[in-house]
């Protein structure tokens, strides 16, 4: 990553107005979401350059998630890559993304052993809804005063009552609980609990449980600090209208490796979309060149062998005309037949002729500037 690079990740990251040195995720997230980057290359980017799993993101981190974001704009990668290039990993972080390298075998396992499929799979449908509407949220909030302790914390077993109301399989109940406890925690808040507690009554109405938070999501939970607010692509996953609740813990932590900033003007999302967009459009126009050209040399092929037949044709009718003019008897309905034949496959190269004249007029329409 190049100084310049550098300096304007930085202006981008104060922009947001760091606390301790810090973005939150919601913030990182509004960020993150302009790129206009699907929900799933989101949240993989997430899970990759949260790499203390905190819910926010340093100078560091933000540094590598723009420009990654801007590597799969730029077309430079495909998608979001499996692990932090070498070349973005910054020394105050080689030992962190070391250990979580190797800690990431066993979570994968211990994944696979919880992910079970639904009993009831063939009779759901698709269709969750993220929303949350107030007249739930109210009647969520009912239920999580009635089973938090003083602390208003929510364990797994403290809902057992509402687990055989709702007959849900246990497996799908603990899917849910690992979706919005992440951290793997013995006991959720009360934003979690509601998002718990949203997911099962969607279940319970017959949708699939979805494999995973939505973008916005996945921050929060991690940082136990809910923002329904989310301003996500698919419309599905969007919860409004509620305010995110939780205590914020200021500690001390280690700054960023930049010390410097820079003035710098940032409008890249639109740069990087308008080049991408001319490189589009130079394509689709240099497509339909070479297909203009490959039509006009089949229309001079065309005009060039039309030529010919017209010229056999009338060589024909002079025969027909010495033999008739010598009083020989000749084979009429061959010659005949003959002319017949040339007649039509002058036709049939005419009709070809006027196809492809059609096709350079359209080809000729759909140029950019007619």
């Amino acid at each position: 990553m190049d100084p310049q690079e550098k300096n304007k990740f930085w202006e981008i990251f104060r922009s947001l107005h760091p606390e301790g040195g810090y973005v939150s995720g919601e913030k990182a997230c509004s960020i993150l979401q302009s790129s206009r980057l699907g929900n799933d290359k989101l949240a993989k980017l997430w899970d990759l350059v949260d790499i203390d799993e905190d819910g926010q993101l340093d100078f560091d981190e933000f540094s590598i998630a723009m420009k990654i974001t801007f590597n799969i704009i730029n077309g430079i990668y495909h998608d979001v890559p499996p692990e932090i290039p070498d070349e973005l990993v910054p020394p105050s972080k080689q030992h962190l993304i070391a250990a979580r390298e190797a800690l990431q075998g066993s979570d994968e396992v211990n994944v696979a052993s919880q992910e079970i499929d639904d009993p009831e799979d063939d009779i759901l449908k698709d269709g969750f809804d993220w929303y949350m509407p107030p007249s739930d949220r109210m009647r969520y909030t009912d239920v999580y005063s009635s089973h938090s302790d003083k602390y208003g914390a929510v364990s797994y077993n403290s809902f057992a009552p509402v687990y055989e109301h709702l007959g849900i399989p246990r497996s799908q109940i603990m899917k849910a609980w690992n979706l919005v406890n992440p951290q793997k925690a013995e006991t959720i808040d009360k934003d979690q609990c509601l998002v718990f507690l949203h997911i099962l009554t969607q279940r319970s109405q017959g949708f699939r449980i979805p494999k995973d938070v939505p973008f916005g999501l996945r921050a929060s939970f991690k940082k136990g600090n809910i923002d329904y607010n989310l301003q996500a692509n698919d419309p599905s996953h969007t919860m409004r209208e509620s305010q995110s609740v939780g205590s914020t813990l200021t500690i001390q932590r280690p700054r960023s490796d930049l010390e410097t900033p820079k003035d710098v003007n940032d409008s890249d999302w639109e740069i990087v979309g308008l080049r991408n967009e001319l490189a589009t459009l130079e394509q689709k126009i240099t497509k339909l060149q070479r297909e203009v050209d490959e039509s006009s040399i089949l229309q001079s092929r065309s005009q060039l062998v039309r030529r010919d037949l017209l010229k056999l044709l009338d060589y024909k009718y002079g025969v027909l005309a010495d033999l008739k003019a010598g009083g020989l008897r000749p084979d009429y309905s061959l010659i005949e037949r003959n002319l017949e034949r040339l007649e039509q496959q002058t036709a049939l190269l005419q009709q070809h002729l006027e196809g492809k004249k059609k096709d350079i007029l359209t080809l000729e329409e759909n140029l950019p500037g007619r």
